[in-house]
């Protein structure tokens, strides 16, 4: 299919002539293009009908949907991907995309994120933008399901309503909400206000604000463990092994013997940093 192109003289998308082949059909590339003259308003265009792609150009200057009504669109076609490249208030509403690529997103206000993502069925999601803000089903009562969510960057808030089995970080600040069932920390620092199952610590800060048990947690290797933000006890079921990296305990979250070095590893050769309260002990040796 030829490219279907924005070419808005009004906001509704609804309106054929706003497009270059007509409002979007079955396997429509569609591409909302630089330099458009009028913002996309938000709406389901056609209930049912997939498209193959979606991409919004660098230079695409306008609003596209709004809080109250996200702009949807079913992405199931024959190539089933999303790119944008904007950086302006946007609020949509994605399903069935094997990949979703966010290269740039509006700051945002205290009040509204600049991206706004909610969907069903998606595979994955990279959000690569440095700066930005995005929310992931970010109010009450949306929804966004991803099988994987990589963070790269920009400032992101992954609401309670999200599904995602995994979420893989290598730089950003994330907020998270929702219960995740395998997270692996390379970089960027993830506030964890609700919790993982596995938890693979090997780069940035994992702030520990929640208190649900983390069932298997991999060999610290060079992260930061902060427990810092709160000061109810926590449960980890395996013994944590720290490779390299910070343990930050000052209230005693961790049980007494819980955090062992490998191979009775010199703390400080090995760079390994142990913060705990006073009258706390750990153990050193093998695993």
């Amino acid at each position: 299919m030829a490219t279907n192109k924005w070419q808005g003289t009004t906001t509704n998308p609804a309106t054929a002539g706003n497009w270059s082949g007509g409002v979007p059909t079955a396997n429509d590339d569609v591409n909302l293009p630089d330099a458009a003259d009028f913002a996309v308003a938000g709406g389901d265009l056609a209930t049912g009908v997939t498209i193959s792609t979606l991409s919004v150009d660098y230079g695409f200057g306008q609003t596209i949907g709004s809080k109250s009504a996200y702009l949807q669109f079913d992405v199931g076609g024959t190539t089933k991907t999303v790119v944008l490249n904007n950086n302006t208030a946007t609020y949509l509403d994605i399903d069935t995309a094997t990949l979703i690529t966010v290269n740039r997103a509006a700051v945002g206000s205290t009040t509204e994120k600049g991206l706004s993502l909610v969907g069903a069925s998606n595979t994955e999601l990279d959000i690569k933008t440095s700066t930005g803000s995005i929310g992931l089903a970010s109010r009450a009562g949306e929804t966004f399901a991803c099988t994987t969510i990589n963070i790269y960057g920009g400032k992101v808030e992954i609401g309670s309503g999200v599904t995602c089995t995994n979420l893989n970080i290598f730089g950003g600040t994330v907020t998270n909400y929702t219960t995740i069932a395998t997270c692996t920390m390379h970089g960027g620092v993830l506030d964890d206000r609700k919790g993982c199952t596995t938890l693979n610590p090997y780069g940035g800060r994992y702030i520990w604000t929640h208190t649900a048990a983390i069932t298997t947690m991999g060999t610290i290797k060079g992260a930061t463990i902060d427990l810092s933000s709160e000061e109810t006890v926590v449960t980890v079921t395996n013994k944590i092994i720290i490779a390299q990296g910070t343990i930050n305990d000052p209230y005693g979250r961790l049980a007494d013997g819980l955090i062992i070095t490998p191979d009775n590893a010199d703390i400080t050769d090995d760079g390994v940093k142990i913060k705990l309260g006073k009258g706390r002990k750990i153990t050193l040796g093998t695993a």
